[in-house]
Protein backbone atom coordinates (compact mmCIF):
# COMPACT_ATOMS: atom_id res chain seq x y z
CA UNK A 1 0.00 0.00 0.00
CA UNK A 2 1.21 3.84 -0.61
CA UNK A 3 1.16 4.00 3.19
CA UNK A 4 3.23 1.25 4.00
CA UNK A 5 5.76 2.23 0.88
CA UNK A 6 5.84 5.62 2.55
CA UNK A 7 6.70 4.12 5.89
CA UNK A 8 9.67 2.26 4.42
CA UNK A 9 11.21 5.61 2.91
CA UNK A 10 10.83 7.43 6.26
CA UNK A 11 12.86 4.34 7.77
CA UNK A 12 16.00 5.57 6.09
CA UNK A 13 18.10 8.82 6.95
CA UNK A 14 17.30 10.09 3.85
CA UNK A 15 14.16 9.48 3.31
CA UNK A 16 13.12 10.96 6.57
CA UNK A 17 15.39 14.39 5.10
CA UNK A 18 13.12 14.04 1.47
CA UNK A 19 10.24 14.14 3.85
CA UNK A 20 10.99 17.18 5.88
CA UNK A 21 12.22 19.14 2.98
CA UNK A 22 8.99 18.28 1.12
CA UNK A 23 6.90 19.05 4.74
CA UNK A 24 8.62 22.38 4.71
CA UNK A 25 7.72 23.34 1.06
CA UNK A 26 3.90 22.61 1.76
CA UNK A 27 4.19 24.58 4.96
CA UNK A 28 5.70 27.38 3.08
CA UNK A 29 2.85 27.12 0.87
CA UNK A 30 0.38 27.10 3.63
CA UNK A 31 1.61 29.41 5.40
CA UNK A 32 2.35 31.99 2.86
CA UNK A 33 6.59 31.98 4.31
CA UNK A 34 8.64 30.42 6.68
CA UNK A 35 6.51 30.86 10.03
CA UNK A 36 6.46 26.94 11.02
CA UNK A 37 7.17 25.70 13.78
CA UNK A 38 9.55 22.44 14.25
CA UNK A 39 6.58 20.44 16.01
CA UNK A 40 4.28 21.35 12.76
CA UNK A 41 7.26 20.45 10.85
CA UNK A 42 7.70 16.89 11.58
CA UNK A 43 4.23 16.49 12.42
CA UNK A 44 3.73 17.33 8.53
CA UNK A 45 6.88 15.16 7.61
CA UNK A 46 5.20 12.28 10.20
CA UNK A 47 8.00 11.68 12.11
CA UNK A 48 8.85 12.32 15.26
CA UNK A 49 9.07 15.76 16.96
CA UNK A 50 13.02 15.06 17.32
CA UNK A 51 13.98 14.04 14.01
CA UNK A 52 14.41 17.48 12.38
CA UNK A 53 16.65 18.32 14.98
CA UNK A 54 18.45 15.43 15.38
CA UNK A 55 18.95 15.15 11.33
CA UNK A 56 19.20 18.66 10.38
CA UNK A 57 19.79 20.49 13.89
CA UNK A 58 18.42 23.99 12.82
CA UNK A 59 15.55 25.42 10.96
CA UNK A 60 18.04 27.54 8.78
CA UNK A 61 19.51 23.77 7.64
CA UNK A 62 16.29 23.06 6.66
CA UNK A 63 15.42 26.02 5.08
CA UNK A 64 18.97 25.93 3.34
CA UNK A 65 18.38 22.22 2.12
CA UNK A 66 14.77 23.68 0.73
CA UNK A 67 16.72 26.26 -1.33
CA UNK A 68 19.33 24.00 -2.41
CA UNK A 69 16.75 21.62 -3.90
CA UNK A 70 14.47 24.29 -5.53
CA UNK A 71 17.60 25.21 -7.61
CA UNK A 72 18.52 21.45 -8.46
CA UNK A 73 14.92 21.43 -9.46
CA UNK A 74 15.55 24.35 -11.87
CA UNK A 75 18.80 23.35 -13.00
CA UNK A 76 17.17 20.08 -14.28
CA UNK A 77 14.52 22.19 -16.13
CA UNK A 78 17.30 24.43 -17.61
CA UNK A 79 18.80 21.08 -18.45
CA UNK A 80 15.84 19.78 -20.71
CA UNK A 81 15.99 23.56 -22.43
CA UNK A 82 16.57 23.35 -26.79
CA UNK A 83 20.53 24.03 -26.59
CA UNK A 84 20.75 27.92 -27.34
CA UNK A 85 23.86 30.01 -26.67
CA UNK A 86 24.82 33.33 -25.18
CA UNK A 87 21.97 36.06 -24.42
CA UNK A 88 19.45 34.02 -26.50
CA UNK A 89 20.18 30.99 -23.67
CA UNK A 90 19.65 33.55 -20.63
CA UNK A 91 16.67 35.08 -22.03
CA UNK A 92 14.92 31.55 -22.64
CA UNK A 93 16.02 30.90 -18.85
CA UNK A 94 14.53 34.31 -17.59
CA UNK A 95 11.46 32.77 -19.40
CA UNK A 96 11.76 29.51 -17.79
CA UNK A 97 12.33 31.06 -14.24
CA UNK A 98 8.86 33.29 -15.17
CA UNK A 99 6.79 29.93 -16.24
CA UNK A 100 8.71 28.08 -13.14
CA UNK A 101 7.48 30.23 -10.32
CA UNK A 102 3.82 30.79 -11.98
CA UNK A 103 3.18 27.56 -11.69
CA UNK A 104 3.49 27.09 -7.92
CA UNK A 105 2.82 30.63 -7.34
CA UNK A 106 2.23 29.85 -3.72
CA UNK A 107 4.73 28.17 -3.08
CA UNK A 108 6.76 31.14 -4.50
CA UNK A 109 5.30 33.53 -2.59
CA UNK A 110 5.98 32.33 0.73
CA UNK A 111 9.79 31.19 -0.29
CA UNK A 112 10.16 35.03 -1.14
CA UNK A 113 8.24 36.17 2.25
CA UNK A 114 10.69 33.98 3.55
CA UNK A 115 13.81 35.35 2.33
CA UNK A 116 12.87 38.70 2.89
CA UNK A 117 12.70 37.61 6.50
CA UNK A 118 15.68 38.41 9.21
CA UNK A 119 16.46 36.08 11.93
CA UNK A 120 16.50 32.50 12.31
CA UNK A 121 14.71 30.73 9.09
CA UNK A 122 15.79 33.84 6.30
CA UNK A 123 15.85 32.06 3.13
CA UNK A 124 17.48 35.47 1.94
CA UNK A 125 21.57 34.64 2.19
CA UNK A 126 21.37 31.20 0.96
CA UNK A 127 18.98 32.43 -2.05
CA UNK A 128 21.20 35.01 -2.78
CA UNK A 129 23.95 32.74 -2.94
CA UNK A 130 22.29 30.16 -5.15
CA UNK A 131 21.36 32.75 -7.75
CA UNK A 132 24.58 34.32 -7.69
CA UNK A 133 26.30 31.13 -8.53
CA UNK A 134 23.61 30.23 -11.37
CA UNK A 135 23.36 33.32 -13.23
CA UNK A 136 27.03 34.52 -12.75
CA UNK A 137 27.96 31.98 -15.39
CA UNK A 138 25.06 32.69 -17.74
CA UNK A 139 26.20 36.38 -17.82
CA UNK A 140 29.34 35.74 -18.26
CA UNK A 141 28.42 33.43 -21.55
CA UNK A 142 25.98 35.88 -22.86
CA UNK A 143 28.19 38.73 -22.56
CA UNK A 144 30.99 37.06 -24.09
CA UNK A 145 28.91 36.60 -27.00
CA UNK A 146 28.31 40.45 -27.30
CA UNK A 147 30.87 42.15 -28.81
CA UNK A 148 30.06 45.57 -27.61
CA UNK A 149 30.43 44.72 -24.09
CA UNK A 150 33.95 44.22 -23.51
CA UNK A 151 33.62 46.69 -20.40
CA UNK A 152 31.19 45.38 -18.10
CA UNK A 153 31.59 44.22 -14.92
CA UNK A 154 29.83 40.56 -14.62
CA UNK A 155 29.15 40.75 -10.92
CA UNK A 156 27.39 43.72 -11.28
CA UNK A 157 25.54 43.24 -14.06
CA UNK A 158 24.51 40.09 -12.44
CA UNK A 159 23.19 41.61 -9.22
CA UNK A 160 21.24 44.07 -10.80
CA UNK A 161 19.60 41.53 -12.95
CA UNK A 162 18.56 39.57 -10.06
CA UNK A 163 17.46 42.77 -8.27
CA UNK A 164 15.43 43.31 -10.74
CA UNK A 165 14.10 39.56 -11.20
CA UNK A 166 13.38 40.13 -7.62
CA UNK A 167 11.59 43.05 -7.56
CA UNK A 168 9.61 42.06 -9.91
CA UNK A 169 8.24 38.95 -8.49
CA UNK A 170 7.42 41.16 -5.13
CA UNK A 171 5.61 43.31 -7.34
CA UNK A 172 3.59 40.31 -8.42
CA UNK A 173 2.30 39.47 -4.98
CA UNK A 174 2.19 42.85 -3.63
CA UNK A 175 0.20 44.47 -6.20
CA UNK A 176 -1.84 40.95 -7.12
CA UNK A 177 -0.78 40.71 -10.94
CA UNK A 178 -2.18 38.00 -13.10
CA UNK A 179 0.12 35.56 -13.63
CA UNK A 180 0.15 36.60 -17.37
CA UNK A 181 1.20 40.00 -16.31
CA UNK A 182 3.89 39.09 -14.49
CA UNK A 183 5.72 36.91 -16.99
CA UNK A 184 5.34 39.72 -19.16
CA UNK A 185 7.03 42.17 -16.71
CA UNK A 186 9.52 39.14 -15.68
CA UNK A 187 10.32 38.59 -19.58
CA UNK A 188 10.47 42.08 -20.31
CA UNK A 189 12.31 43.50 -17.13
CA UNK A 190 15.39 41.61 -17.95
CA UNK A 191 15.67 42.25 -21.39
CA UNK A 192 15.89 45.84 -20.65
CA UNK A 193 18.79 44.97 -18.38
CA UNK A 194 20.31 42.89 -20.25
CA UNK A 195 20.05 43.92 -24.03
CA UNK A 196 22.26 46.77 -25.32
Amino acid sequence: SAARVRGNAIATIEGRRSALVEAARTLIREKGGSGFSMRELAAKAGVSYATPYNLLSSKTNLLTLVVQEEFALFRHKMNLMAPTSGLDRLLAIVDLLATHYADDQAFYFGFFAAAGTAGEGSLGPVLQEQARTLFRGLVQTAVADEDNTQNLDLFMLTDILLRTLRATVEAWYVAGWSTAHFQDVFAYSARVVLLP
